[in-house]
């Protein structure tokens, strides 16, 4: 049987992260924004490690009614100097959800659907923000662990550089 596996009181630390902050864009735009930030860390030989980091910050509607996201894309590296990228030296997460998924991409979208639905059951309240660490991400497989904050629940520290 598949399973897709929420924890409760979760913690998460990452450390030595850079970071692209990207705003108000579009669903289809987030690709684009994607690459160009892994282009980037290539081009420069950034030593980087770990999973692939997306921090969902927040979403608007237009007056038009298209929906715009705000995501903070991230990467663990060996050394904070030197970039041309934001940088963090830590954020740690605790007492938040952990949502574990591994399977076809095409599934993916079960995860966040069961996510709202524990949330809903539990009467959990989401702080809006959604950390996604994908391990793995191919046409055949995502392997991604997704923490999310809780509001009045969830104590998140953040330590810029």
């Amino acid at each position: 049987m598949k399973h897709i596996k929420i924890s409760e009181h979760a913690s998460l630390q990452l450390q030595q992260l850079i970071t692209e902050p990207i705003h108000q864009i579009q669903v289809y735009e987030f690709e684009r924004y994607l690459q160009q930030f892994i282009n980037r860390i290539q081009l420069q030989q950034i030593d980087v490690h770990g999973p692939l980091i997306h921090k969902l910050c927040g979403s608007t509607f237009t007056d038009e009614g298209d929906l715009l996201l705000d995501y903070t894309l991230m990467m663990q590296t060996n050394t904070l100097h030197d970039h041309a990228f934001s940088t963090i030296q830590q954020i740690t997460l605790e007492d938040c959800l952990c949502v574990e998924f591994c399977d076809h991409p095409r599934f993916f979208d079960l995860s966040h659907q069961k996510l709202s639905v524990y949330l809903y059951e539990h009467e959990y309240a989401s702080t809006g923000e959604l950390y996604t660490l994908f391990y793995e991400n191919s046409e055949e497989r995502i392997h991604a662990v997704m923490y999310v904050p809780l509001e009045g629940i969830t104590h998140e520290t953040i330590q810029r550089t």
